[in-house]
Order: C-alpha cells, then structure tokens, then sequence
C-alpha cells in the first residue's frame, strides 16, 4: 500500500506541473471582461493587475504591449504578489524593459 501511495502522490506531482506549464494563471480566465479586469486593477487588486499584465504580455483581449504588461506586473508586485514578482522579474532578465 505505501508504494501505491508514493506513486499516487508522483502522479498529482506529475499533473499539477503539466497544469503549470499548459499556462494555467490563477485568477485570469481568457474569456474573463477585459474591461472588469481593468477597473479591478485600477482600484488597487493586486491579482486584477497580474492578471491585467498577463492579458498586455500575451495579447489576450488587448493589443500585446510589453510596456503596458511590465507597468501593471510593477503595481501588483509591489503589493507583495508572488506571481506578478516572478513576471517582472522575467521582463527585467530578457531586457524587455527595465527598472524605471
């Protein structure tokens, strides 16, 4: 029985990272209102602005603008919000833009 729940427990491992990898994004659904994303953001909702900049970075439902994306990932990271921490990060590693 422990060897069944050792691979159990490797089997949700295995899937919980190809959920991460497929681009699964707590908190942004593609079809989710760019508009209510947005005056979430602007109200200070730190998840509404990761969100916001994951729509700017990959193009979903707004022009793509990867100074729009970096903009919105500052303002939720500076919230303390892991992912747009991490997000950012990324942009500054790549050179997409830089710390102004």
């Amino acid at each position: 029985m422990t060897n069944r729940n050792a691979r159990r427990g490797n089997l949700i491992l295995v899937l919980a990272v190809l959920v991460a990898l497929a681009g699964f994004q707590p908190g942004f659904a593609e079809d989710q209102d760019i508009d209510q994303l947005r005056q979430a953001a602007e109200q200070g909702h730190a998840e509404a602005q990761n969100g916001l900049g994951l729509a700017y970075e990959d193009g979903r439902g707004v022009p793509q603008d990867q100074q729009e994306a970096a903009k919105w990932y500052r303002k939720a990271a500076g919230q303390g919000h892991a992912g747009a921490q991490y997000q950012i990060g990324g942009m500054y590693y790549k050179g997409i833009t830089t710390l102004t």
